[in-house]
């Protein structure tokens, strides 16, 4: 009994996994895959980069960095003072809203650097995460290459 729960939770993980990690082709052509998964929040990395605990399959669990899908927050080491300042404001505001929370994951597929995923990140309540980040200014809407956060010279 135990061999073969061992190898049903190694055969979830060895087909699961790679959904989450990896990826090809353009944006476009990536596949996202279908359905909900539940997430707890472990630790928030910046204004739209979370680490968490994603369940994937009964009594499995995948640690992995996830990105809000379709905004680009400031970044924390940025050149100009303006733009840390700003990225600090926006990963405070993010963990106000996360801290020890679980949230849904849709819309999965592999991020562009590898070991992350994007995904639609959701509140309990059904919120989106990056509606919410937009509609509070911090964040904008993702475009690449992203625009300058910048009001002021690199420090």
């Amino acid at each position: 009994m135990v061999l073969l729960s061992s190898l049903i939770r190694l055969l979830a993980v060895v087909t699961l996994l790679p959904c989450f990690l990896f990826s090809s082709g353009t944006a476009e052509a990536r596949s996202s895959l279908i359905g909900s998964y539940q997430a707890d929040i472990l630790r928030i990395l910046d204004g739209d980069t979370v680490e968490a605990r994603v369940r994937i399959w009964i009594g499995q669990t995948v640690t992995i960095r996830v990105r809000l899908r379709g905004i680009d927050a400031p970044e924390l080491k940025a050149s100009c003072m303006s733009e840390r300042k700003a990225a600090r404001k926006s990963r405070a505001a993010l963990d106000q809203l996360l801290r020890n929370r679980t949230v849904r994951l849709t819309a999965v597929s592999g991020g562009k650097y590898h070991g992350r995923i994007l995904a639609d990140v959701h509140l309990q309540d059904g919120r989106s995460l990056s509606d919410i980040m937009l509609a509070r200014k911090l964040a904008k809407p993702y475009r690449a290459p992203s625009a300058s956060w910048c009001s002021d010279s690199p420090a």
